[in-house]
This record gives C-alpha cells, structure tokens and sequence, in this order.
C-alpha cells in the first residue's frame, strides 16, 4: 500500500461568494425534494438568526 502526504491550510476565509436569489431558502421553496442534509439538520439551521 503507498502512503499519500497530504497538507491542508487553515485560515480565515478570504473569497465568500453568495448563491444566486433563486438558491435561497431553497428547500423553503422546494419541500419535497431529494437533500442529503438529515431534516432534524435542517430545523435546526432553519431557526438560527
């Protein structure tokens, strides 16, 4: 088996770009559909500020 190096830099983010309008709220907007978060997640970060 090889062994892989792997190096990962932590720091403040620098480039934060907001999804478009019609991404927002989406599971709002669209109940039904597939989404690989668990729904008691989903509540949760529903109700936070």
């Amino acid at each position: 088996m090889r062994s892989i190096h792997l190096a990962v830099e932590v720091g403040p983010l620098q480039n934060f770009f907001p999804a478009e309008e019609y991404h927002q709220k989406y599971l709002d907007k669209n109940p039904g559909v597939y989404c690989h978060i668990p729904a008691c997640f989903y509540e949760i970060g529903k109700n936070r500020p």
